[in-house]
């Protein structure tokens, strides 16, 4: 079996679509919203490759003008999308061989990692390029990991033009946006509280991503709060082996 078909059975919809937890996925969604927000455009399309279950729409600020796109090669996350969102198009197929709309915004969340093979950083800039996008959102996913499908590719050269506004920085991942205009730094903080707001508490997966993060105020919070808790305390410790000497 794939990546994605190994976790039909994980408990979530997050872990389905195969990130570590919930408030994981909520955090990218919270930083693509952020994008769309601080974005110049008035009126923005966005292309979501790999989209899963469409997820994405439910953290966008639908007060600015948008028209989403879902493109996925999944049968069973296609119809989880249009099931949760019928009034939204999505396109089946492969991102790298099928025909793409016209876009300003290209998103791929974890699109590198795949049922049908790798899927190289070049790829999503060349369904960027066949779009006409001028924002590139990429977030690729590693750190360790028995799963060779968890594979992390350094951002390829810049196309001519382009800038470079990396995401928050979180320890062993790519994360980076490419655009033709700059897009403001963004606050991990202010992202990781809003990504709360969509997640039921789970002070664990919390702490860690918070320790990746390197907010090491919310780790200790959360420390003194539970406990008890193994992967809180596992953050803790991680964070502090982190710190410089």
């Amino acid at each position: 079996m794939g990546f994605y078909q190994d976790k039909l059975d994980a408990n979530g919809a997050a872990q389905r679509a195969g990130w570590r937890s919930e408030i994981e996925r909520s955090f990218r969604f919270e930083w693509i919203s952020h994008i769309v927000e601080k974005s110049d455009f008035t009126d923005l399309s966005i292309l979501d490759i790999g989209c899963a279950d469409g997820a994405l729409i439910e953290h966008l600020n639908w007060n600015k003008k948008l028209h989403y796109v879902g493109v996925e090669v999944l049968p069973h996350f296609l119809g989880e999308a249009r099931a949760h969102h019928p009034h939204t198009e999505f396109l089946e197929g492969d991102f790298r061989r099928r025909a793409l709309p016209e876009s300003d915004f290209v998103v791929a969340l974890g699109a590198t990692v795949g049922d049908q093979g790798p899927t190289t950083p070049d790829e999503i800039y060349d369904a960027a390029k066949r779009s006409g996008a001028r924002i590139i959102a990429v977030s690729t996913v590693a750190g360790p990991s028995n799963d060779t499908a968890l594979v992390a590719f350094s951002p390829p050269p810049l196309v001519s033009g382009w800038i470079r506004t990396l995401g928050p920085s979180i320890h062993g991942e790519h994360l980076w946006v490419d655009a033709m205009r700059e897009i403001p730094q963004i606050d991990a903080h202010v992202l990781f509280e809003r990504a709360r707001r969509f997640c039921a508490s789970s002070p664990g997966p919390e702490a860690m991503l918070a320790a990746r993060l390197g907010l090491s105020d919310i780790v200790a919070t959360l420390n003194n709060e539970y406990p008890d808790d193994e992967h809180v305390k596992l953050a803790a410790e991680w964070l502090t082996l982190m710190r410089p000497a």
